[in-house]
């Protein structure tokens, strides 16, 4: 939504939603344990790509579009904290 807000189309191929993609897919089923460690670093990988666009938004003069990314990224840094918690 925002996206379209600002004037713009949303990626809509699935080619271009990965390779814009920091999540990576798995090449073999793992673990129980290990799902829960690649799912943690999974949001941390979100929760910086994040931090960066953040940073490109606030110098972009856009505090609507860093606020909601703020909020999403408190949401994965906080994911990831209970999935590390979890998995101790």
């Amino acid at each position: 939504e925002r996206i379209r807000a600002l004037g713009y189309l949303a990626p809509w191929q699935l080619a271009d939603i990965i390779k814009g993609s920091v999540v990576e897919d798995a090449s073999k089923l793992p673990s129980a344990q290990d799902m829960v460690a690649d799912l943690a670093a999974d949001h941390e990988a979100v929760a910086k790509r994040l931090r960066d666009v953040i940073e490109v938004a606030e110098k972009g003069n856009d505090p609507v579009t860093a606020d909601l990314l703020t909020a999403r990224c408190a949401f994965h840094e906080k994911s990831a904290w209970m999935l590390r918690a979890t998995a101790k």
